[in-house]
């Protein structure tokens, strides 16, 4: 069985970046094609995997992973502020939720 893994995000005028918690985490699978974001891994036999379009377009997507979580980052196509990650509203919305921690206003 796979589970949805958690996801947090937070945004600057240039990026996007999502943080995902888990420990361990192997054989993972980040892409983003036609802005159709696929994340997938394993984490203590565990296996996760989301999927999403995001809600505009992005240049380019990197990433690092670190002991206990994988920070993901998504350069913006334009400079302007995402309202949602995602395209339909609504969807994973026990699994993504915004990382104030990390949040710019633009203001």
């Amino acid at each position: 069985m796979t589970s949805i893994p958690t996801l947090l995000w937070s945004q600057t005028p240039e990026s996007v970046d999502i943080s995902i918690r888990l420990s361990n985490i192997q054989d993972e699978t980040v892409s983003c094609e036609n802005n159709h974001f696929l994340f997938s891994c394993s984490s203590q036999s565990k296996n996760y995997r989301i999927e999403f379009d995001l809600d505009k377009s992005v240049e380019k997507v990197s990433y690092n992973k670190y002991d206990n979580r994988i920070v993901i980052v998504f350069e913006k196509a334009e400079y302007e502020k995402w309202e949602f990650l995602t395209k339909v509203r609504g969807i994973y919305k026990n699994n993504i939720k915004i990382d104030w921690d990390k949040w710019e206003d633009s203001e």
